[in-house]
């Protein structure tokens, strides 16, 4: 089965190595996510045991990341929640505590999501663009570079 980062190599499932980036890189992608909870209904603990954020005294409930890969496969897809609840079936996460608490947390997030959607939906059309964008020559060549900016231009307007 091959789902976002997981992968079959030799028959075996396998995940991505998970360290201090990593855990580093969650903890931003939550601050920036949960900014406008304030005081935080949640913690978050991590795959190495380690919680987040520290201030929560009593949180309503804990998100459980079981591995390093978590948070990208439940937030991947902006384009429909469905990455969320894969992401639950698969036990990706887990959620100890008050499952009650979650519902408004969740509600002010999809409002975040809705908005996310929007862009997303009025940005396709540019990222196709810009995918389509395939240089060829010797990495930054006088040439090759002069077409990166003439593309990144074009697609600029």
């Amino acid at each position: 089965m091959n789902r976002g980062s997981v992968e079959e190599r030799g028959g075996k499932r396998w995940l991505p190595r998970s360290g201090p980036l990593q855990l580093q890189s969650a903890q931003k992608f939550l601050e920036a996510l949960f900014a406008p909870l304030y005081p935080r209904p949640l913690a978050v603990r991590f795959w190495d045991g380690s919680e987040w954020p520290d201030e929560t005294e009593s949180p309503a409930f804990t998100l459980v990341l079981k591995h390093a890969a978590a948070l990208r496969r439940m937030f991947s897809d902006v384009s429909s929640d469905l990455r969320l609840r894969e992401a639950y079936i698969y036990d990706d996460f887990n959620i100890e505590g008050d499952i009650f608490a979650v519902f408004p947390v969740a509600d002010r997030l999809g409002e975040k999501a809705r908005l996310l959607r929007m862009l997303h939906r009025r940005l396709r059309p540019e990222i196709r663009r810009w995918r389509m964008a395939r240089l060829r020559g010797k990495r930054h060549s006088i040439q090759r570079d002069r077409e990166a900016i003439r593309i990144s231009l074009r697609c600029a307007q």
